[in-house]
């Protein structure tokens, strides 16, 4: 299995040719753990999180490695598998004694996992670990402040895009995020001014058009839950 250890290779691969030899490495009895790894993540970078999955089970049962319980995780998480994903990550936590990053990308999508299930209590929690270990994570900032928007603390999720948008101005999605904290608070100038930044960083984003002709005059003011998926 020369072939995967040279990553340029296979990244210059078609998607299709990359699923091809993926799913060939699991049926590979000659493949090592080393190469197992390596094509569970890039299977992980190129969001093929079925066959993830499947590599990280398989690299779990040979191993018990606390990484490929976290990747096994992550391939959950990302087909929408909460429950599944949630025991790997607590049982991935029970086994990691010292603060690392590993720690923090367990704590943070634990929280994800509880807003998805809509235990805002519990996101909250583990968002709050994760912020202890890595307080300048942007992406980490950026899910509280969705966190905060739909628990409807408009105040408290337009300061944290606030500080977002200041620290990285480039960052569209938040400008999008605090346009709708905006929304909500009443300020529909305002509001309107930041989803025209976000198309100024974003002219390709269809979302934020669509938001616009939703907040155009001649429609009525659309419910909180129906502005998440513009964020997504």
């Amino acid at each position: 299995m020369n072939f995967f250890q040279d990553k340029k290779i296979m990244q210059e691969k078609s998607q299709e040719s990359q699923m091809k030899l993926l799913k060939n490495l699991l049926q590979d009895e000659t493949a090592n753990d080393r190469i197992l790894e390596w094509g569970g993540r890039l299977a992980l970078e190129n969001n093929y999180w079925e066959i993830a999955e499947n590599i990280f089970s398989c690299l779990l049962e040979r191993r018990k490695k606390v990484i490929d319980l976290f990747c096994l995780g992550e391939s959950l998480l990302n087909q929408l598998r909460c429950k599944e994903a949630e025991e790997c990550f607590l049982e991935a936590l029970n086994q990691i004694s010292e603060p690392c990053l590993l720690l923090f990308k367990i704590n943070k999508y634990l929280g994800q996992i509880y807003v998805l299930n809509k235990n805002y209590s519990m996101a909250e929690e583990y968002y709050n670990k994760a912020h202890t270990l890595n307080p300048d994570s942007l992406s980490l900032q950026f899910h509280r402040a969705l966190l905060k928007l739909k628990e409807r603390n408009y105040e408290e999720s337009e300061n944290l895009f606030q500080k977002i948008v200041k620290s990285s101005p480039e960052l569209s999605r938040a400008w999008l995020g605090l346009a709708i904290s905006r929304y909500f608070l009443g300020d529909e100038e305002i509001a309107l001014a930041c989803l025209n930044r976000c198309l100024d960083l974003d002219p390709n984003n269809i979302k934020a058009y669509q938001l616009q002709e939703r907040w155009s005059p001649s429609h009525l003011l659309t419910p909180l839950e129906e502005h998440f998926k513009f964020l997504v």
